[in-house]
């Protein structure tokens, strides 16, 4: 369960962005949007979309482009919304 405003419940994910910021973002002056864009997609194609990763073996860019070819667009529908209690830990209590 991943609390708001706590980045120890959230485990890897927090530790993804804290990689972006200390090694991407660190020292970096932005001057151009998509300036920017293009050295992120490069510095993700250099450190980890192309490389192996540690717990699959796989590398991430090579399994997004066969997952790529087995997506679907989803259809324009309105879904159900489900109301659900929330507690004052932000919790949520599935019943």
């Amino acid at each position: 369960m991943c609390r708001k405003q706590d980045p120890q419940s959230k485990g890897r994910i927090e530790n993804v962005v804290g990689l972006v910021k200390k090694n991407f973002a660190r020292h970096r002056t932005v001057f151009n949007l998509e300036k920017l864009n293009e050295d992120c997609l490069a510095w993700l194609e250099r450190t980890g979309n192309g490389k192996v990763h540690n717990t699959t073996k796989k590398i991430p860019a090579e399994m997004f482009a066969h997952q790529k070819s087995i997506l679907h667009v989803l259809k324009a529908t309105i879904y159900s919304v489900i109301n659900m209690p929330f507690v004052l830990n932000t919790d949520i209590n599935f019943q």
